[in-house]
């Protein structure tokens, strides 16, 4: 159970623009893992007092060869039981896309993220750091009307992320594939 703040504003004009705030309060957060000395099964775990602060930013323009999207967030998670960061929270995140049309049907798109330092709660119920990274990926769609054939690559740079400890993202893998609008 909890309260949860938030306000906005929001620009849309010759370009897009919204920024937000926002106050969550838990009094009673329950959260879950799975981990690898567990057989990754799912394990619950009561944080108790807790509350993540923050904002966020974002602008979009879009033209008629492309467009552009960059958002921001920060983020103040903070157990307040325990008098410590919440696991698994990045406090800093930069995603951006950019998109091009060098033909009517053709769509070459490119998605980044940033994710700062986050902490992860070890077996010993203590913090460990999990390392800032950066994801590129690259999507060229052609579509078809109703449809859409696509390749994507996905982790350009082939780092090593992890997004929770002992569960790291694929290295770069490459995939094709066939998306179809039935509704």
């Amino acid at each position: 159970s909890g309260t949860i703040w938030e306000l906005s504003l929001t620009y849309n004009r010759e370009f897009f623009f919204t920024v937000s705030g926002f106050l969550q309060y838990f009094r009673d957060m329950i959260d879950s893992v799975r981990l690898p000395e567990f057989d990754f099964q799912r394990r619950y775990f009561n944080i108790g007092e807790a509350h993540i602060h923050g904002f966020e930013l974002q602008a979009q323009k879009s033209v008629r060869w492309g467009a552009a999207t960059i958002s921001y967030t920060y983020l103040d998670p903070w157990n307040v039981s325990d008098d410590r960061p919440l696991p698994v929270i990045s406090q800093h995140n930069l995603n951006f896309e950019g998109r091009v049309y060098p033909l009517p049907r053709l769509r070459i798109s490119l998605y980044g993220l940033f994710a700062s330092r986050s902490y992860w709660l070890n077996s010993d119920d203590e913090l460990e750091e999990m390392p800032s990274y950066f994801n590129l990926d690259a999507v060229a769609a052609y579509s078809l009307g109703r449809f859409e054939i696509f390749g994507r690559l996905t982790n350009i740079l082939d780092t090593h992320i992890y997004s929770e400890l002992g569960f790291p993202w694929r290295g770069r893998y490459f995939e094709l594939g066939f998306q179809a609008d039935v509704f």
